[in-house]
């Protein structure tokens, strides 16, 4: 049975921009985010016809150990931003898809950020959700960022203070070529 509503929503669902993403995500992750150690986080940039790529390894002491794994592993994580003709638009306004392959995005938010179009699940993405419905933890499929992605946002507002370029494709054009891979340092 087809149900209109979810036809409707497709609709008139567009790609969520980085800044939607981080006003539905809940207050205690930003704050947490801003906890985040960014000092050494190892960044790679890339573009293809269509997208601006920025992905991220965490620092390792963010990492809960668990018995599988007692030294942990950092989080890799990636937003990809949707090139958009519009050069009034700021970076945080343009469309982007998220992904992070830590639990609380998998658990949370992998499958309401997919359900808006503004991320990826399974087997091809980062986060490897297995697209079952998050009824305990995200029953409203709320979409939202996990700690990880919303530090990113740091580095990016940087970057694009540094950049000399006139708009804002040019602006991202030009980290993607100057700093293909780049650690980040924050000054505290």
């Amino acid at each position: 049975m087809i149900l209109l509503s979810n036809i409707a929503k497709r609709v008139l669902n567009e790609i969520l921009s980085f800044k939607e993403l981080m006003n539905f995500s809940e207050p205690k992750r930003k704050k947490r985010a801003l906890k985040m150690r960014t000092q050494s986080l190892p960044m790679r940039a890339d573009s293809t016809n269509e997208y601006w790529n920025f992905s991220y390894k965490s620092d390792l002491s963010h990492i809960t150990p668990r018995p599988e794994n007692p030294n942990g592993i950092g989080h890799k994580g990636r937003i990809t931003f949707k090139k958009s003709k519009d050069e009034n638009k700021s970076s945080i306004d343009i469309p982007c898809k998220v992904d992070c392959d830590c639990e609380d995005y998998r658990y949370k938010y992998a499958y309401a950020n997919n359900d808006k179009e503004a991320g990826e699940m399974g087997g091809n993405s980062l986060n490897k959700c297995n697209g079952n419905y998050p009824r305990i933890t995200n029953p409203y499929l709320r979409p939202g960022m996990c700690k990880h992605l919303l530090s990113l946002r740091d580095y990016l507002r940087t970057k694009l203070q540094e950049s000399d370029k006139p708009t804002l494709a040019e602006k991202l054009d030009d980290i993607v070529t100057r700093y293909p891979t780049d650690t980040f340092e924050v000054k505290d």
